[in-house]
């Protein structure tokens, strides 16, 4: 068989193969989306590549020569020669490790390192190679996941709404302020039937909600009802629930709010707002005609739209054309049931989309279904975080949606780290002030519509310097109005990061009260009048029948 010409060169140039070869490597090496670099046995940088010194913000020059330790957070340093000590030893075969490198510019990043050795036709080692991937921003993600789990389970905890989960009628979870009210310890109340703790009058329509939610059907948002507490004592509550799943299977999250001292008033808390104008969320609120009504800047941030642009606009400009039978078939859901959740294609200005997860509820006015509300997070690149930030967002929704008390939390460093729109509106405080985050400012705002500011100001001073004291005291406001003010200290495990204020509107409870008080006086003068006017009638009748008998003497 004849010798092709390029088989020929093949066999004949060997060493241009080589080359060719090297040069192909070469390539790769350089040209690669990761950070690649060369290490000799003690650390000590050979090669890098361009997108490991745009990693470092080092050039390949000032690299060269550097230990692995110069561009190593010192807290990892120990980690990464363990690894390399690990593979010299051949105890492992090679490294993986996430850890943190200092940039030139003195910023810290996160890498994804992985590391294996080169050994030489002797099998002697020689270098080793690493390759290093950015994953700053997923850290962050997941940095800020954590952050917000604990800051969640703090405001779960020392919320002033009890919240349990009910699954196959037995509690499963119950939160401090429901073993506060009913007298019962957290192994008392665990995995009993909760029915227990129903009075008798109230007992039929829980279970018959509690059925009637768990089968996917529509149930009254807010309902009354009386709890017995361990000691036999009842007290009304007032219950709203959703079904989640827990521990892998369906159930029923029910918050409770003590209705005890407002129950006269009740009227005034049917109606509530629902306005998360500085939340991450996006958050919109649609007429039932799917027309806009209400979004937040994060909504249009991301839609690449301003909020005016998106105001009476309908929801169909936000999906794909593809996407939109989808998203009818969870708004029928959504009129039916009251409530999904929903992985939804959203659509930009520009016509470019993300994915999010939506959830989707009816908001009820006068018990009338009267506004769709969504809040969507774009999961395009938090995917890995969504089972983390699944359940502590579920109770965070629905316990800022719940409350009617205005929340503040404070940081030890004298920042805002989360309130609520209650607590805004509450002190009347303009966005363009609470958007600095800045606590002392606020307290210089806020002081002015105060009856006494130097005794509001020497608890809060006091409070600070004393992190772990727990505070209640009643605020006079100028204006007439009075409020409830509740004070503990927020922890992370055993470190006490900050400090939760609580606020309550009792100006209403307080009138009533007043005018009862005035009322039983009133009636105590006028029975102390009657009273006066039956004696002198009897005496002027005895001085006339004495007068009677002195003529009839005479």
């Amino acid at each position: 068989m004849p010798i092709s010409k390029k088989t020929r060169e093949t066999s004949e140039n060997p060493n241009k193969i080589l080359r060719e070869n090297k040069e192909i490597f070469r390539d790769f090496f350089d040209q690669s989306a990761m950070g690649e670099a060369i290490v000799d046995l003690k650390g000590t940088y050979l090669d890098v590549n361009d997108r490991f010194c745009s990693i470092t913000g080092y050039s390949k020059k000032e690299l060269m020569g550097k230990s692995l330790s110069d561009v190593t957070h010192p807290e990892d340093a120990k980690k990464t020669f363990d690894i390399l000590r690990d593979i010299l030893l051949e105890k492992i075969p090679f490294g993986k490790l996430e850890k943190r490198y200092i940039r030139k510019d003195k910023k810290i990043i996160w890498g994804f390192l992985s590391i294996t050795l080169f050994r030489d036709k002797d099998n002697d080692p020689k270098y080793f190679i690493a390759k290093v991937q950015d994953i700053t921003e997923f850290k962050e993600i997941e940095l800020g996941a954590r952050s917000l789990q604990k800051k969640y389970a703090t405001i779960v905890e020392k919320g002033n709404d009890g919240i349990i989960i009910i699954q196959d009628f037995l509690i499963k979870f119950a939160n401090q302020k429901i073993l506060e009210w009913t007298g019962y310890t957290a192994d008392e109340i665990d995995k009993k039937d909760f029915l227990s703790f129903i009075s008798e009058e109230s007992s039929e329509l829980i279970k018959e909600n509690y059925i009637k939610r768990m089968a996917g059907k529509k149930v009254g948002v807010n309902y009354k009802v009386k709890i017995v507490r361990k000691d036999g004592k009842e007290f009304p509550v007032e219950v709203s629930g959703s079904v989640i799943d827990y521990e892998g299977k369906p159930a029923d999250m029910v918050f409770l709010r003590d209705i005890t001292d407002r129950e006269k008033a009740e009227e005034e808390f049917k109606k509530y707002k629902f306005i998360f104008d500085q939340s991450n969320q996006e958050i919109a609120i649609a007429g039932l005609d799917r027309n806009l009504v209400i979004v937040n800047e994060s909504f249009a941030k991301n839609h690449g739209y301003t909020i005016k642009e998106l105001i009476g606009k309908n929801i169909s400009i936000l999906h794909p054309k593809e996407e939109l039978p989808k998203v009818e078939k969870a708004l029928k859901s959504l009129e039916d049931y009251g409530q999904n959740s929903s992985e939804i294609i959203q659509m930009k200005k520009d016509g470019s989309t993300y994915v999010t997860l939506m959830d989707n509820f009816v908001l009820n006015i006068d018990s009338k279904p009267k506004y769709f509300v969504g809040m969507a997070i774009d999961i395009t690149k938090m995917r890995e975080a969504e089972d983390d930030l699944k359940r502590q967002k579920s109770l965070l929704d629905s316990i800022v949606r719940s409350t009617n008390d205005g929340l503040l939390v404070v940081d030890r460093q004298g920042k805002i780290s989360f309130y609520n729109e209650k607590f805004k509106n509450f002190w009347q405080i303009p966005t363009e002030l609470i958007k600095i985050k800045d606590d002392k400012k606020l307290l210089e705002y806020v002081v002015e519509q105060l009856s006494n500011p130097k005794e509001f100001l020497d608890k809060i001073s006091f409070l600070y310097e004393n992190p772990e004291e727990e505070s209640y005291d009643v605020i006079n406001f100028k204006d007439g109005r009075i409020f409830e003010r509740y004070s503990i200290a927020q922890k992370i495990g055993n470190d006490i990061v900050g400090r939760i204020w609580s606020f309550r509107d009792i100006t209403e409870k307080n009138r009533l009260a007043a005018e009862e008080k005035e009322r039983v006086i009133q009636i105590e003068k006028i029975n102390r009048l009657a009273i006066g006017r039956e004696l002198k009638m009897i005496e002027l009748k005895n001085e006339i029948a004495n007068l009677k008998k002195k003529i009839k003497n005479q």
